[in-house]
Parts: structure tokens; C-alpha cells; sequence
């Protein structure tokens, strides 16, 4: 039986311009499938490119895969993305304003089915 559990990344995440944000370490080493739920992307022409970092300890060095790692490019609004990961025990989650002079507001969760 698979179980679903969903993870909160971030509730009305200012994200000032031309900055990253990153989310705490996930345990996904047990995971089948993955999606980010963009639940809400506000501000003036939000900009907004989810990537990933992967790490097999959840204090240790996370790593950007050089495989592709886009979760989701030029985000605007609200978005359910799934995605398939390299193999690791953690993940960290991205979100990157591209906008080069406005803010972006972000409410994000990550669900992850376990079998």
C-alpha cells in the first residue's frame, strides 16, 4: 500500500529579487514519486525556476546534480510539477527568483508517495 505525505517548504516565502531560497533537508530515501505543489506565486511579474540538491545525510554536503536538476523553469503561478531525482537519502529544494527587480511571494509543499 503507498502512502502519500506532503511537506511543507515554504508559507508566503518573500523571495527578494535575483535570490535563492532553500528548504530544509527531506528525507526522500523511501520515496517512489515526487511533486512540487506550488500552492500560490505572487508578486509583479513573478519569475520564479525550482531546482534541487540531493545528499545521502541530512547535515552533510548537498550536492547539485551536473545531470539535469529543473524542477520547473520561469514559474508563475500556482503549478503542480512532478519530478524523478538521482538516488539520495535527502533533498533540498531551490526556488530562484529570476527577476532582476521584484520580489516573488511563495507558498510551496513537496509530496512525496512512499511504497
Amino acid at each position: 500500500m503507498a502512502i502519500m505525505t506532503a511537506y511543507k517548504l515554504w508559507t508566503a516565502q518573500a523571495i527578494p529579487a535575483s535570490t535563492a531560497v532553500t528548504s530544509a533537508a527531506i528525507d526522500i530515501g523511501k520515496a517512489s514519486a515526487l511533486a512540487l505543489h506550488i500552492q500560490t506565486l505572487t508578486g509583479t511579474a513573478p519569475d520564479v525556476t525550482f531546482t534541487y540538491s540531493l545528499c545521502n545525510s541530512q547535515d552533510g554536503t548537498f550536492i547539485v546534480p551536473l545531470s539535469p536538476v529543473t524542477i520547473k523553469v520561469s514559474a508563475a503561478a500556482a503549478d503542480v510539477c512532478d519530478f524523478a531525482p538521482e538516488a539520495a537519502e535527502f533533498i533540498k529544494i531551490i526556488a530562484t527568483n529570476n527577476n532582476g527587480a521584484n520580489a516573488a511571494t511563495l507558498t510551496a509543499q513537496l509530496a512525496i508517495q512512499e511504497v
